[in-house]
Parts: structure tokens; C-alpha cells; sequence
């Protein structure tokens, strides 16, 4: 009987045993757990970052295009208006040589630049 009741004993005392190393497992299990979790929070954390980075260089790339475009623009405009001066000022030029050549009163004369006759 007391051999019965050893034998017992032993056999609870290693259940026991079974038993704190089950819960000794759990227990590593969970905190592997939280630190998968800490972990993916931190990659979440650090994507969103990433994103928000991403975003504002976006922006501010299509800051610099807008200005670009801008710059452009005002380039070409400059530019037509050049050339309508130019063609106004060839305009005139034409012009003055016509009326040069049909009015002798504004001729040149003595290599001294346009005068009259009159001055």
C-alpha cells in the first residue's frame, strides 16, 4: 500500500512538474507574443513615417513642377512679347526707310545724322 502510495506521489509530483513547465511555456509564449506585437506596431509606426516622408517630398516635387511650369510660362510669354516688339520695331524701321527714300526733307545729309533741310 505505501509502495502504491509512493508511486502515486511520484506520478503527481510529475504531472505537477509537466503541469509548471506547460505554464513556464505559456508564459514564454505570450511574451514572444507581445514582442511580435510591440515589434509589428513598430513596423506599422515606422511605415506610416515612411508614408508620411514619401508624401511631403511628393509635394513638394510637385511644388518645384508647378513652379517649373510657372517659370516656363512667364519664359514664353517674354519671348512672344520680343518678338512682337521686334516685328513692330522692323515695322517701323521699314517704315522710316520708305519715308526716307519719298521725303527728301528727312534725307540724311553730311554723314551727321537725320536732319531736315530746314536746320
Amino acid at each position: 500500500l505505501n509502495q502504491m502510495a509512493v508511486e502515486a506521489l511520484d506520478k503527481q509530483i510529475a504531472v505537477h512538474n509537466d503541469n509548471e513547465g506547460l505554464l513556464d511555456n505559456v508564459h514564454e509564449l505570450t511574451a514572444a507574443l507581445e514582442r511580435a506585437h510591440d515589434s509589428e506596431e513598430h513596423i506599422r509606426d515606422k511605415a506610416k513615417s515612411m508614408q508620411d516622408v514619401a508624401q511631403k517630398r511628393q509635394e513638394r516635387v510637385n511644388q518645384l513642377n508647378n513652379l517649373i511650369s510657372f517659370q516656363r510660362n512667364e519664359t514664353q510669354s517674354v519671348k512672344n512679347q520680343l518678338a512682337r516688339e521686334r516685328t513692330e520695331r522692323r515695322k517701323l524701321e521699314v517704315e522710316a526707310e520708305a519715308k526716307l527714300k519719298t521725303d527728301p526733307d528727312h534725307r540724311v545729309q553730311g554723314g551727321r545724322g537725320r536732319r531736315s533741310r530746314e536746320h
